[in-house]
């Protein structure tokens, strides 16, 4: 469904966040910081959208690409380290939380429900709780191993 689709890809954004950081920022100290956003837009055509953002020092840019790459390429081939995963849902349901309590979240739910026919809210945690380290191993296979890929650099002087 919809949603399903809507929550997987945020799931892998944020796993994709958290693998990144610990390698690229935490165990090398390349960043200065790291973030990963996943967009996803249904009219007036399906898209899906992953944006990956650091910043650092001039020169270290082919190196952090590449790391970025390989984690990539581990996503596709082998899914979320179970850790990652759990860490993800625990967040996700805590935010879904704080959420409820915004009378934004709930026009939202009732805008997508008439205009888009789906409800987002009903069955959100037990479709979040059933995903799976290999539904996220499909995701990214789907999504991020497709080679439709384009870098930016903006370099300050």
């Amino acid at each position: 469904t919809n949603l399903s689709n809507y929550i997987k890809a945020d799931m892998l954004a944020q796993i994709l966040n958290i693998t990144l950081k610990e390698e690229i920022r935490e165990e090398k100290g390349d960043v200065y910081k790291i973030w990963v956003e996943s967009k996803m837009e249904e009219y007036p055509a399906g898209l899906l959208q992953f944006q990956i953002n650091y910043s650092t020092e001039p020169g270290k840019e082919k190196s952090i690409n590449e790391v970025i790459r390989q984690e990539i390429m581990q996503l596709t081939e082998n899914g979320a380290l179970e850790v990652n995963l759990l860490k993800v849902k625990e967040f996700m349901l805590k935010k879904q939380q704080v959420k409820e309590l915004l009378n934004e979240y709930w026009a939202e739910i009732i805008t997508h429900f008439h205009a888009k026919g789906y409800d987002g809210h009903t069955n959100y945690a037990t479709m979040l709780n059933e995903i799976s380290v290999e539904d996220i191993r499909q995701t990214a296979k789907v999504v991020l191993g497709s080679g439709n890929l384009i870098e930016v650099m903006l370099i300050g002087n």
